[in-house]
């Protein structure tokens, strides 16, 4: 017989918590590891100091600005790239 499954609320409940628990514990882990000294922060800060910085930055309007600048730059390499694409498919298609 197969194994009888999980149903109800209880169940769907579960299943969120577990999905949830890995990423938690790594967080966790994370955190400790930045505190103790066992990972440098200089390489890969604590979840709260970074959270700390988004907060910061999203407050003074350093975060949008930035987030900003990087979107343009991102659609500008895709409109440069798909173009190029665009080209070349065109081209090869044509000979």
């Amino acid at each position: 017989m197969a194994p009888s499954r999980l149903h109800g609320t209880g169940a769907a409940a579960l299943r969120t918590l577990a999905s949830w628990a890995l990423p938690i514990v790594l967080l966790i882990a994370w955190e400790i590891a930045s505190r103790s000294g066992v990972l440098s922060t200089r390489l890969l800060p604590a979840p709260s100091a970074v959270a700390a910085a988004f907060w910061e930055n999203l407050r003074n309007g350093t975060l949008l600005t930035h987030a900003t600048i990087s979107t343009e730059r991102a659609l500008k390499g895709l409109l440069i790239g798909g173009g190029i694409g665009f080209v070349l498919g065109v081209l090869a298609g044509i000979s």
